[in-house]
């Protein structure tokens, strides 16, 4: 139990590191890592279609205004013209740009070259074959040209409601933070994973289904992360299309998989019938979700799936705190894992809209928290029986 205490404080605090500067013309020199919001300039109308003639011209020129949020928001269907000034020190290494998140539809940087511009489009719309780079997150390298300031373009959509943190990184500390990524990912996907065959073990040696609903809810909840984390298109190869469909049917089977388990650890038939009302109607709401994912029907499943979430949350908690006021010890281990889960997916979302700080990696300290809290819920388990 020390050594998993003591991978997590080292996971929190690779989380925490600091990872942005300031100024006017972000300069990059040496191993900086520049966070480009406080450079960035919007323009405010959410345009579609320009031609690199158009937005250098002096009407649409003047309409870009500095960027006053940390992050960049983008709304469904609407693309976001960005414009930002580089001078990279011929000394400097090589520097990418970066921007940390994997569920942008269509991405287009226009950079200087010659006496025009020249465009690369990327975006989780292109199947990650066609990707000059293939990672989670999308990249772009930057050319050092004889320490003169360059104005860059950035076109960004999406379908989806979600923020966008920008950053100018050398390869050397790019690749840091993909060994970082990569590892506590890995760990967190591990835990889940040996938790849900520990519990499935469990059932065959014991035939209790309660084991095989923990299992069932735990393989659910890696699906959902594999797919909200954008690796399942590393596994796959795919584009968004099929990912938007994904993650509102694992999300669906997710919360049905819980609510399912959570009548059966709390006994909701027994303490609260009106508990176990509100239960079954979020495994309807999620029914109703994934129908709706399968149409096509994405923000009509984003909202059911926002329903069902917070009817299984609170009848979650409301089941629990009954059940710990009658000393049953695991309601307490399952209320810790998830009042860890639902804070750090609340501010995860509340960063998506930009409500909160994007740029903090909530991505990785949710997968982390939910790892964490599914292991002492694990634990906790294995004491109900013997084996």
């Amino acid at each position: 139990m020390k050594k998993i205490i003591l991978f997590y404080t080292a996971c929190i605090i690779i989380i925490l590191s600091p990872s942005s500067e300031g100024g006017v013309t972000a300069v990059v020199q040496d191993e900086k890592i520049i966070n480009l919001a406080p450079y960035i300039e919007i323009l405010p109308e959410e345009v579609n279609i320009l031609r690199p003639e158009e937005f250098q011209s002096a009407e649409i020129d003047i309409k870009f205004r500095p960027l006053l949020d940390e992050v960049i928001c983008l709304k469904p269907g609407k693309a976001r013209w960005l414009r930002f000034s580089l001078l990279i020190d011929r000394n400097a290494e090589e520097c990418i740009l970066h921007l940390d998140n994997p569920w942008i539809d269509l991405i287009n940087l226009y950079s200087p070259s010659g006496y025009g511009y020249s465009s690369d489009m990327t975006g989780a719309l292109r199947e990650i074959t066609e990707r000059k780079f293939r990672q989670r997150t999308f990249i772009f390298p930057l050319v050092k040209d004889e320490d003169k300031i360059k104005t860059y373009y950035l076109r960004l959509e999406s379908r989806t409601f979600t923020s966008v943190p920008v950053f100018i990184r050398t390869e050397k500390s790019f690749s840091v933070r993909n060994q970082q990524e990569n590892l506590i990912f890995g760990a967190a996907y591990g835990i889940l994973a040996a938790m849900g065959i520990f519990a499935l073990l469990i059932f065959f040696m014991i035939k209790d289904r309660l084991y095989l609903k923990y299992t069932l809810s735990v393989l659910s909840l890696i699906a959902v992360f594999i797919t909200f984390n954008g690796h399942y298109r590393m596994i796959a190869g795919t584009g968004t299309d099929d990912g938007l469909l994904l993650m509102g049917v694992f999300t669906g089977l997710s919360i049905t998989a819980a609510s399912v388990f959570t009548r059966s650890l709390l006994d909701t038939k027994i303490t609260s019938e009106r508990i176990d009302r509100v239960l079954i109607s979020s495994q309807v709401l999620s029914i109703l979700m994934i129908t709706a994912a399968i149409a096509g029907q994405h923000s009509a499943a984003l909202l059911m799936g926002y329903g069902a979430g917070a009817a299984y949350i609170l009848s979650a908690v409301g089941a629990s705190i009954t059940m710990i006021s009658r000393g049953y010890r695991p309601a307490v281990y399952f209320l810790i894992s998830l009042a860890a889960f639902t804070v750090l997916f609340i501010c995860r979302t509340l960063s998506q809209i930009g409500v909160i700080s994007a740029v903090f990696r909530w991505d990785l300290l949710l997968s982390c928290g939910t790892g964490a809290g599914v292991l002492i819920l694990s634990l906790s388990l294995a004491n109900l029986t013997e084996v």
